[in-house]
């Protein structure tokens, strides 16, 4: 059967992650995750421990195996390569914050500081245009 959807936009297939755009794939890798079993979230999330106390049931470790798996397919060689040593699905998660996530917050400075001097660049042309109004409106006088 062909494929109805590009990879990484599919309702079968999660979305691939090869290092650009963190925040994007974050968001639609969590959605995809909610939805195919809100207990992998969890799993991922909060990793496999209540209360402080690690659980190793069956159930828990096969959560944990499902919920890497999704993670492992929707990273690419390389990014797999750097998170491959976690054992659990919240290790990974938070292996792929600590590494993307700041350069992420990075970008998002960096394109905070451009509009905030965007935003003075305008205030201070508002700010011309009314001295400029000002000095015509003295010259008719």
């Amino acid at each position: 059967m062909e494929a109805l959807f590009n990879e990484g936009h599919s309702i079968d297939q999660p979305p691939l992650f090869d290092s650009s755009n963190y925040t994007y794939w974050k968001a639609r890798i969590k959605i995809f995750i909610q939805a195919h079993d809100y207990n992998l979230w969890n799993i991922i999330i909060n990793g496999p421990h209540t209360h402080n106390a690690l659980i190793v049931d069956k159930e828990t470790i096969q959560l944990n195996a499902k919920a890497m798996n999704i993670l492992y397919c929707s990273l690419d060689l390389n990014i797999f390569n750097a998170i491959s040593s976690c054992i659990s699905a919240n290790q990974v998660w938070e292996k792929l914050k600590m590494i993307y996530g700041r350069a992420n917050q990075e970008e998002e400075l960096s394109s905070q500081e451009v509009k905030e001097a965007n935003l003075n660049l305008c205030l201070m042309a508002h700010e011309e245009g009314k001295k400029k109004k000002k000095k015509r409106q003295r010259k008719k006088k």
